[in-house]
């Protein structure tokens, strides 16, 4: 794959997740604009050795669809073919805890 590529469609989730989430409000006391989960996330997993473009992109995106009013088809860009695959979302589990003011930024 082209690097350059690689991070155009980076950039292009990004900007796109950033959009999207501008008016969404922050669960934390500090009021971290929401945008920075998503970037943490896909900072977590570079961190960790995780260079995979897809799995980059979908740590871009997790939330988009299920927490913004973007539409699937939203997602499908000539320039990034991927993006609406990577970002569907999964079910969630009936037994799962509630979500707690820690964030995967915090060190």
């Amino acid at each position: 794959m082209n690097e350059n590529y690689a991070v155009d469609a980076l950039l292009t989730a990004a900007l796109f997740a950033a959009d999207r989430h501008s008016e969404q409000k922050p669960k934390d006391t500090a009021k971290t604009p929401y945008i920075n989960h998503p970037l943490a996330v896909a900072e977590v997993l570079a961190r960790h050795g995780v260079d995979d473009l897809i799995t980059l992109q979908a740590a871009l995106l997790h939330d988009t669809i299920e927490d913004t009013e973007t539409h699937p088809a939203e997602l499908d860009s000539p320039s990034v073919p991927m993006m609406r695959s990577v970002a569907q979302p999964t079910p969630q589990p009936q037994n799962r805890l509630p979500p707690t003011t820690d964030t995967l930024a915090t060190r």
